[in-house]
């Protein structure tokens, strides 16, 4: 696997918001901060191809539709 910077960027879009809320553990003080264990949710689902990761990313062109037809 080439490392590009479409590659590079993608696993910034990935990784950085779970890295950002496992981080509230530390940061905040009371029962909020259980609110970064949201973050360990994020990171498994950076690390899953199947899972898109953003609705925002840049088209490439045309693709066949991955929606079943009706």
């Amino acid at each position: 696997m080439a490392l590009d910077l479409k590659t590079i960027v993608e696993w910034t879009k990935r990784l950085a918001p779970g890295l950002v809320m496992l981080s509230l553990i530390f940061a905040l003080d009371g029962g909020l901060r259980w609110l970064g264990l949201f973050g360990i949710v994020l990171l498994i689902l950076a690390f899953r191809k199947d899972v898109p990761n953003c609705a925002c990313d840049i088209d490439d062109g045309p693709k066949a539709s991955t929606w079943p037809s009706l």
